[in-house]
């Protein structure tokens, strides 16, 4: 190979390292736009909406709050309540253990569940 070859290789090298840097600050700027973006997005829901701090629930906070209120729904009954909720008896069960409810107390003839947990 000529070094005249050799020379245009490295040039061609350079440019093409040059192009990739450059797309790399691009996707890194557009990123940060699209970050950016997002986060005004959030805070003009949170303003549309007024939703406090205090009133916002986690996942498992709205996941606990209806298995008690499809338990009360279906009077204890926790193959109705699995049915309507979609998953198998045994996976209620479970759920109603990690969440903490107990049977209370018996209410017009049903069983009224409430959590444990503050």
């Amino acid at each position: 190979m000529r070094i005249t070859e050799m020379e245009s290789l490295r040039d061609l090298a350079v440019v093409q390292r040059d192009k990739y840097i450059q797309m790399a600050d691009e996707f890194t700027k557009l990123a940060g736009e699209q970050h950016s973006l997002i986060l005004s997005l959030q805070d003009k829901i949170d303003r549309k909406f007024r939703f406090p701090e205090s009133k916002r629930k986690t996942l498992p906070d709205l996941e606990s709050e209806t298995i008690v209120n499809v338990l009360r729904e279906c009077n204890g009954n926790m193959s109705v309540a699995a049915r309507k909720l979609g998953i198998h008896v045994r996976s209620l069960y479970r759920r109603v253990e990690k969440i903490g409810c107990k049977k209370l107390r018996i209410v017009e003839g049903g069983r009224e569940y409430a959590t444990t947990r503050p």
